[in-house]
């Protein structure tokens, strides 16, 4: 996918010197060819220019973006001559073995999972440099854009809109669900419109992974740490996750796609964990005149701060929400009628009023 991204998708402006491949190439001079190699340069390619290929299979093309849990890129599939994504661990948690192990594990969960609505999983795979792993992933390369690209683009979106959205993201939650397979960092930087405009879901665990680790590593302050725990349930600041989880982050992604801004804001991680377990949600309806209270009620429950009282598991979720939809579309029916009818009534003219026949 040409716009994937890790589990909140800011591109990262550090120095080409953490770029994963880039220490790869480092290691290539004077290092024996294991699955990591350097090609031949093809026709019209320069002769000093180094080819990267992981797996024997993919060439590696450009960087499409860095992430603060790995480094995303176009590459080629020699083997089925297809165009795939492919994604490498990013330096900084390539020292943490746990991390890493982790990585590759999330990502055979996630390769286990077949849904229209799922970024599908193709490899994973690992390349041993110097003694250190560097694991990759290779996704299905889809053009399209994630829903924070649209809101910054088009800012919140219609009440329909958005429950269409929430409902097609439920529908793939279901789906991995039934999988034994979590999310735990669903935000609207890991749901991508197609350019056909379908939903489809990436980063299943792989992003709670880095997430993990930034908050370990950090001093909870900043846009980056905040951003990790912005549509985390509470128990998940316990180290305690299940389906429920991801009903209420989709919660937050509701609220964020009608309000143009997630649930809760803060400075420091532990102002926001702290708002998540503690604050009452705002009603969406109240900073977006457009939003109908009766969507509230099912957006409020699935932000409750206690598990037992939201939905019981995403089909619940999905289901309540199509009723919403239905009345909102009913509504919106009723008003097309009423624009179409006052379109159509002949207007008088105010110079002929008061001329006898």
């Amino acid at each position: 996918m040409v716009t994937l991204r890790d589990m909140h998708g800011d591109i990262d402006g550090g120095s080409r010197g953490e770029d994963p491949i880039c220490l790869l190439k480092t290691y290539l001079t004077g290092y024996k060819r294991r699955v990591l190699r350097r090609e031949v340069p093809g026709p019209g390619s320069s002769p000093h220019s180094d080819v990267v290929v992981l797996g024997d299979r993919y060439v590696l093309r450009e960087r499409l973006g860095s992430g603060r849990s790995a480094v995303l890129y176009a590459a080629h599939d020699r083997r089925l001559s297809r165009r795939v994504a492919v994604r490498v661990l990013h330096p900084r948690l390539l020292t943490d073995k746990q991390h890493v192990v982790s990585f590759v594990q999330e990502a055979w969960a996630a390769a286990s999972l077949e849904h229209p609505g799922i970024v599908a999983v193709h490899d994973v795979g690992q390349t041993t440099v110097h003694g250190q792993l560097v694991p990759w992933v290779v996704h299905e390369y889809v053009d399209g854009v994630s829903l924070t690209e649209v809101l910054a683009k088009e800012g919140p979106f219609s009440p329909l809109r958005a429950v269409a959205v929430a409902c097609d993201v439920l529908d793939a939650l279901e789906h991995a669900h039934n999988k034994g397979v979590l999310h735990r960092a669903l935000t609207p930087w890991n749901v991508m419109v197609t350019r056909g405009g379908h939903i489809k879901v990436t980063d299943f665990g792989i992003a709670a992974i880095a997430a993990s680790a930034r908050l370990a590593a950090s001093d909870g302050r900043g846009d980056d740490v905040t951003a990790a725990v912005a549509y985390q349930a509470p128990e998940q600041a316990r180290g305690e996750a299940d389906s429920r989880s991801d009903v209420y982050a989709v919660g937050c992604l509701l609220v964020h796609l009608l309000t143009g801004r997630p649930p809760f804001e803060a400075d420091s991680v532990a102002e926001l964990v702290r708002a998540h377990a503690k604050t009452n949600p705002p009603a969406p309806s109240t900073s977006n005149p457009d939003v109908p209270a009766f969507l509230d009620i099912p957006i409020l429950r699935a932000l409750a701060k206690y598990p037992a009282r939201r939905y019981p598991h995403a089909p619940a979720m999905r289901t309540a929400l199509l009723e919403v939809g239905e009345r909102l579309a009913r509504i919106q029916q009723i008003l097309d009628d009423a624009a179409s009818a006052l379109s159509s009534l002949p207007t008088s003219d105010p110079a002929g009023s008061d001329t006898e026949p």
